[in-house]
């Protein structure tokens, strides 16, 4: 039941909001009302859809291509992330020889011993127990990235990425924990 004290407004005719929609013909896009109740075509005389119309198209086009971006992103490092990374400078011996100035200049000069019985608070290189993991790729990212919420810093950007590999060369050829091939190994804790 209508209120006597409100006025309504009646709806403006479909030519009227058509023509400020930029829409010819009279009627709007989408809505009944053509010969024999089919739509009418949303496109006004130039070809053009109206501004609101468009705009949303291309949102759900280019949140569609995100999408897609998104999951082959995701793909791709995911393979990388299964391939196992070798350590180039596990046989050479001179860059272990480099690897342990690296140890005993950087890693002892912060945190970690790197004699046998020396006690820090930093965990031991040598020994046969990882925290955050125990393959040459692991201990890479863990020099390289760091490791949030530990004194751990990054020293990524402050190396390069072959000094960094001769720096787990080093701490390999000088851990105290050997698997019977002889690989050296860790244990995650």
């Amino acid at each position: 039941m209508a209120r006597p004290d409100r006025v309504r407004h009646p709806q403006p005719p479909d030519r009227i909001r058509a023509r400020r929609h930029g829409v010819s013909g009279g009627r709007l896009g989408g809505r009944r009302g053509g010969p024999g109740g089919e739509r009418q075509p949303a496109v006004g005389a130039a070809g053009k859809l109206p501004a609101g119309l468009r705009v949303g198209g291309l949102v759900r086009l280019a949140s569609g291509g995100l999408f897609v971006l998104l999951l082959v992103v995701a793909a791709s490092s995911l393979s990388r992330a299964s391939q196992p990374v070798r350590n180039p400078f596990t046989e050479d011996a001179a860059a272990v020889e480099e690897g342990r100035g690296l140890l005993e200049s950087v890693c002892a000069g912060y945190c970690h011993s790197v004699e046998e019985g020396e006690s820090t608070d930093a965990p031991d290189l040598f020994d046969c127990e990882w925290w955050h993991g125990d393959t040459d790729a692991e201990l890479f990212r863990v020099i390289r990235d760091g490791v949030p919420n530990t004194r751990m810093q990054s020293f990524g950007g402050q190396f390069p990425d072959d000094d960094l590999w001769r720096l787990i060369a080093a701490i390999r050829a000088g851990s105290r924990c050997q698997e019977d091939d002889g690989q050296t190994t860790g244990t995650p804790r």
